[in-house]
């Protein structure tokens, strides 16, 4: 049996904690409970290619049903509860990249679950209706975030995400001597305490055009925020760089807003439709266990919070093919890599 890293068993986490309370805590900026809440009705998840409904109305009995074929009924009893906290226990406990979990494949067989997590193609990790008068009664998706084990990536690096850049004011006899120094940002902040200059000069077609939908100037500002953070051996975290560069302008709205849309569907190498996937909003697994959630009724709240806790990533510079200069038409040139990281 293949088992699963922290982020995954934390999704299955999040759809047992669901079962057990209903009830999840609406957040504000700091990650912290409010006196607000989620009531979730119902959980849909697609196992063995059925779609299973999971009706939470009569809790703490769960009724679970396939195409309105009753199923199973579950009593959420101090039993169940016990083992949800040992998995959560577990997922804290564990050193290694993938491991098993033997009391989550028990209550994933009470359940009639075959996965742990949702598919990678799917911005939403867990589909659900919610009991709120201002939802309409349908199916929406959320995204599920761990702060169990090492910070997870908002925006994953790719060559798609590859800003390209054209060096004005650089001596092409030191390419070689600079391509040797050990990283993208000693490369970069050496051509920049040279008096070099950066300037974009090409990025993926689908990605810029999604960018304009945040602002129509916004590739190029998150091209002078890329060259900050590659420039500089100190500073990585979105709010101070905003900070670095905004000046009379009041890049902080635009920066938030990127945030907001990445979080919720936007991906860098599909036509952005201005649509949330995730339109539910966003579940996060808090230290302590606890769930907490950030939905489009506190969207200034998730903002901030996003724009509070993320920072620019390297990735892999050989897959993603970033960070040295290379020459084009006798042009000096350098590529690089965007990547969005939980702080």
């Amino acid at each position: 049996m293949k088992g699963a890293n922290k982020g995954d068993w934390s999704e299955i986490y999040v759809f047992f904690k669901i079962l057990l309370d209903r009830l999840i805590p609406i957040a504000n900026e700091k990650l912290e409970s409010t006196n607000k809440h989620l009531t979730f009705d119902k959980i849909i998840r697609t196992e063995d290619q059925r779609a299973l409904e999971y009706l939470l109305s009569g809790h703490p009995k769960i009724v679970i049903l396939d195409k309105d074929t009753p199923l199973k009924e579950i009593i959420m009893d101090d039993k169940i509860r016990a083992n949800i906290k040992v998995i959560f226990n577990k997922i804290c406990a564990s050193t290694g990249r993938s491991f098993e979990i033997p009391e989550a494949r028990e209550l994933m067989n009470l359940f009639l679950c075959t996965k742990i997590k949702a598919k990678s193609s799917k911005k939403s990790d867990i589909d659900a209706v919610i009991f709120d008068p201002s939802f309409e009664k349908d199916e929406t998706g959320f995204s599920i975030k761990s702060g169990i084990g090492s910070a997870s990536t908002l925006l994953n690096a790719s060559r798609v995400t590859n800003f390209i850049y054209k060096l004005s004011g650089l001596s092409l006899d030191s390419i070689d001597e600079i391509n040797n120094l050990e990283s993208a940002r000693k490369r970069v902040a050496f051509i920049v305490s040279k008096g070099t200059q950066l300037k974009l000069d090409g990025l993926n077609d689908t990605f810029k055009e999604n960018l304009k939908k945040v602002d129509s100037n916004f590739p190029n500002i998150l091209s002078d925020m890329l060259v900050r953070f590659y420039s500089s051996k100190k500073i990585s975290t979105l709010n101070e760089i905003t900070s670095l560069l905004q000046g009379e302008n009041d890049y902080e709205i635009v920066v938030k807003r990127f945030l907001n849309y990445i979080a919720l569907g936007m991906v860098p190498s599909k036509r952005w439709d201005d649509k949330d996937k995730a339109n539910g909003g966003y579940l996060i697994v808090k230290k302590d266990g606890q769930i907490v959630c950030y939905n489009p009724h506190n969207r200034n709240s998730f903002e901030s919070y996003l724009f509070k806790n993320t920072k620019f990533d390297t990735g892999d510079s050989k897959r993603n093919d970033y960070g040295k200069i290379y020459i084009d038409k006798g042009e000096p040139f350098i590529k690089l890599n965007l990547q969005v990281r939980f702080k």
